[in-house]
This record gives C-alpha cells, structure tokens and sequence, in this order.
C-alpha cells in the first residue's frame, strides 16, 4: 500500500493568477465623454456670462489672450491624450523606467513656481492693500495692478504645466488614477483661468489662485520628498492633513466668492455672478 501523506507535506498548490484589470474601455468609454462634456458645459456657461462683459483691453497683444477657442481645444486635447492616444500607446508596453529623476525635478520646479506666484500675489495686493471682503479690479495701468494682472497671466500658463501630472500616471500606467474629477479638474483650468485673467485680472477674483499656490507649494514639496524614498518618511508625518488643507482650501473661496452677493462694493450683480461662477471650479 502506499504511503499517506499529511496535507502539511503535500506541496501547496499555487495561487491562481489574478488578472489584472483593464481599465483602459472604461477609461475612454466612460471618463473621455464624460470630461468632454463636463468641460464644454462649462465652457459654455463661461462664454454665456462673459458674453454680456468687457474685457480687458490691456491684454490684446498678449500670447492667446484674444479667444478662449485655443485653450478650450488644448483642453480637449488633453482629455484624449490622457485617456485614448496615450494609454493605447502604453498598453503594449511597460511603466516607462527611469522617469523618477524627471518626476522630483518636476516637482521640484511646481514648489518654486507656485511659492513664487503666491508669495507676488501677496506682494501685489493680498499682503497689503486688498480687502479680504471685497476687493474690484483695477482696470488701470497702475503699477500695482499691471503686476496683479502679470501674475494672473502666469497662473493661467501654470494649468498647462499641470497636465504633466496626468502625463505622468499615463507614462506609469496608472489609469486607476485618471478619474473624472482629476481630468475635469486639470482640463477646466486653463478655460477658467483664461475667462479670469481677460475679464476680471485683479481684485476678488485673484483670490483663489493666490491661495491655490499657496496649497500647491505645500502639496508638491510633499510629492518632492515622498520621491526622495523611504529615508524620508519619517519627515512626512504631515501628510494627514493635506486632505485637511484641501478641503480649508475649497471652504474658503467658496465663502469669498459667495460674500460678494451681499456686498455692494462690485458694479453689477451680473459680476457677482461670474465671480461666483468663476471660483466654483
């Protein structure tokens, strides 16, 4: 007879092999539509309030400052990159090695830019002569509001940058990350920024890009020493509270862009209400 053995001898039987998830038909099915008509809505409810303004005749010469017709194709551009040409160029192929270099240097720059755009905004109004209730925009060309208005110009160009971070959950293969909210986020920037910056370059609407470089500053020095590996983590005992930081961040220009409505320092309602149209992005 042959000899028995106990299952704790046998050799274990080996894991069936977990497929992994392709989330690329949802990506384009689901996220690409869904982010191309989130982001022409919107567009459109942009266009139907700017429609009834002025804008800013000091920008004419500017670099793509005439039409919102380019930023609002980039935009669309962006959406089929991250979520068609460029996920079905990785799908036969791996993570793309060696990007950690490029992601810290990237990083790196996105904590000077930002720290430099937060740190002018204050210098150009925030730190001093703004009212934190409500502050009109200086349609001069005073020095002060010449350099607000320069600084808004480069807010708007920072949301292209931007993109890099989509680019690069493209190039790791990481499409779990592209999500709606992520897409329709980065590709309503540059549209925003740019109805922003042409119609109302100062005063209470620079509010949110001058606390969301603050928030960048510290969200992207994060990202920063994260990458430097796990030497650091125990300097990043603060990551809780970026979740905190963000959602201060959201509170507060959703209560300053809504304090206008009971202000009458602006000239119109029909400008209270871009504003507040404005900052719910």
């Amino acid at each position: 007879m042959a000899p028995s053995y106990s299952s704790a001898l046998q050799p274990p039987t080996p894991a069936p092999k977990v497929k992994e998830k392709d989330d690329l038909p949802e990506l384009r099915s689901n996220g690409f539509w869904a982010a191309v008509i989130t982001i022409g809505s919107y567009a459109y409810g942009e266009y139907f309030i700017a429609s009834q303004m002025q804008p800013d005749v000091r920008q004419e010469s500017w670099i793509m400052m005439r039409s919102a017709i380019p930023h609002l194709i980039f935009s669309l551009l962006y959406v089929a990159g991250v979520t068609w040409w460029g996920p079905q160029y990785m799908s036969t192929r791996k993570p793309v090695s060696g990007l950690r270099p490029y992601m810290m240097a990237y990083n790196a720059f996105q904590v000077v830019f930002s720290a430099y755009m937060f740190i002018e905004g204050g210098l150009s109004g925030w730190f001093n002569t703004y009212s934190w209730l409500c502050q009109p925009c200086d349609y001069s060309n005073d020095p002060q509001a010449i350099r607000m208005m320069h600084i808004g110009f480069w807010y708007h160009f920072s949301k292209y940058i931007d993109f890099m971070d989509t680019v690069f959950f493209v190039m790791n293969k990481k499409n779990q990350h592209i999500s709606l909210l992520h897409m329709a986020h980065h590709g309503l920037m540059p549209i925003s920024t740019w109805y922003g910056i042409r119609y109302h370059p100062g005063g209470h609407n620079t509010f949110f890009g001058f606390l969301n470089a603050f928030v960048h500053t510290v969200m992207y020095l994060y990202y920063l020493l994260a990458a430097m590996g796990p030497h650091m983590r125990p300097f990043l005992w603060w990551k809780k509270y970026l979740t905190t930081l963000q959602m201060t961040q959201f509170t507060a220009v959703f209560i300053h862009a809504m304090i206008v409505s009971l202000t009458t320092s602006l000239p119109s309602r029909l400008l209270q209400t871009f504003l507040i149209f404005h900052h719910d992005i």
